[in-house]
């Protein structure tokens, strides 16, 4: 659509176009009380939140969007939680332990820049807390290389080892206050917090809306901690309408449209925004490599109603002609000889070790990564805050979260 997105009018011309010219709804569809969710990011969400504030006069409540529910997206929020953890974790290339020394160490890029490139973000963050996690078990298992976990001949012996090292592990190392060795206690903040994105990308994966409502529940906590007020709010309003406005249905609709499986795989589930992303550069490639001269009718009515085809098409093509690979795309690489380059970096900075103390010479440099959870839970225990949160929203007949005002 040749339509100027940036503004009000803009994402209401957007709204009316999909609903009136591409589904072809009539007025008369939501008397009932039908309802529509309008995804995006969280721009797209305050600009239709905005609109229906502009609009809360009218008359007919086709016209006042009663029937729009704006939710902004997981994939986005899945970004921007791994960038908070980078950010938070990332110290620098001297310090023991932190991101940037491990990404250094790895030869490992786009991690860092203003606009990082996702994939790459979470290939590092996987593989480092892989190793971690490897770390600490093998010092809790008092075996450096973990080969005498061999002689468990079955799970049933081996659930039980794990299970007598569990409270271990967390007495010892959850418990951050028992920690004065700064690289320990941050490494035992990165496992706690990649838990949280595990879990998410884990419910993703699977599709398990459940899981994702439990998670972003905490997510809520960790962004008030972090440069991200904006997401902060949004996911209080959300959390809001989950608790107190929509019905289970009504919740478990919305939650479900989070999520697309192109595949009808178990684990072929994806955010609906990272699919919509897909759909957006591939008909962006078609766009260009015509030279920019292909019509935006023809680009509606033929290229993005068939990208999927046109899509299923490249890739065979490629490999039939063995094209070489696309620089801009990320080359995943290989976590074997990664982990064991970020378990020698841990060993030998002793990070989470039996003897733990605090030196001061060995850890210079190392700054105290920020405690998310800790920090959030404080930022929403300010009476401001929450204040600040309730005075810009509204109730109605159609429940909270009506902005008065245009920012969050």
């Amino acid at each position: 659509m040749k339509i100027d997105e940036s503004s009000l009018e803009g994402n209401k011309a957007v709204v009316e176009t999909i609903i009136e010219e591409v589904l072809g709804l009539e007025e008369g569809w939501f008397a009932s009380g039908k309802m529509v969710v309008i995804a995006g990011d969280l721009s797209t969400v305050k600009k239709l939140r905005g609109l229906k504030d502009l609009r809360s006069d009218e008359h007919s409540l086709y016209h006042r969007l009663d029937w729009a529910l704006p939710v902004a997206q997981l994939f986005h929020m899945q970004m921007l939680l791994a960038k908070t953890i980078v950010h938070n974790y990332r110290g620098s290339a001297n310090a023991q332990g932190s991101l940037e020394q491990l990404a250094t160490m790895l030869q490992r890029k786009r991690v860092f820049s203003d606009n990082p490139e996702f994939h790459a973000m979470d290939e590092l963050l996987q593989h480092v807390f892989t190793a971690t996690v490897l770390r600490l078990w093998e010092v809790s298992m008092e075996d450096k290389e973990m080969c005498n976990l061999r002689k468990y001949s079955n799970n049933m012996e081996f659930s039980n080892l794990i299970n007598d090292k569990v409270m271990e592990v967390i007495d010892r190392d959850i418990n951050t206050s028992n920690i004065e060795d700064i690289p320990s206690r941050n490494a035992t903040l990165f496992l706690r917090d990649m838990m949280l994105y595990m879990e998410l990308s884990s419910a993703i994966k699977i599709g398990d809306i459940g899981r994702i409502e439990k998670a972003l529940k905490w997510l809520t906590i960790v962004f008030h901690a972090g440069c991200t007020p904006h997401y902060a709010y949004e996911l209080m309003h959300f959390r809001c309408c989950v608790t107190h406005v929509w019905d289970e249905q009504t919740k478990i609709a919305i939650l479900s449209s989070m999520l697309v499986n192109k595949s009808g795989e178990r684990y072929g589930w994806k955010p609906t925004d990272l699919y919509q992303e897909h759909h957006n550069r591939s008909i962006k490639h078609v766009h260009y490599s015509r030279q920019g001269d292909t019509s935006f009718d023809t680009l509606r009515e033929r290229i993005s109603t068939n990208i999927e085809t046109f899509d299923d098409a490249k890739d065979q093509m490629e490999k039939q002609f063995q094209a070489p690979r696309n620089k801009r795309k990320h080359a995943a690489v290989s976590a074997d000889t990664a982990l064991d380059d970020i378990l020698t970096i841990l060993r030998e900075n002793n990070i989470l070790g039996h003897d733990i103390t605090p030196c001061v010479q060995k850890c210079k440099g190392t700054e105290a990564a920020k405690d998310l959870l800790f920090a959030g839970t404080i930022a929403l225990q300010d009476e401001k805050r929450i204040r600040a949160f309730i005075d810009k929203h509204i109730y109605d007949s159609q429940g909270f979260g009506e902005e008065v005002e245009n920012e969050a």
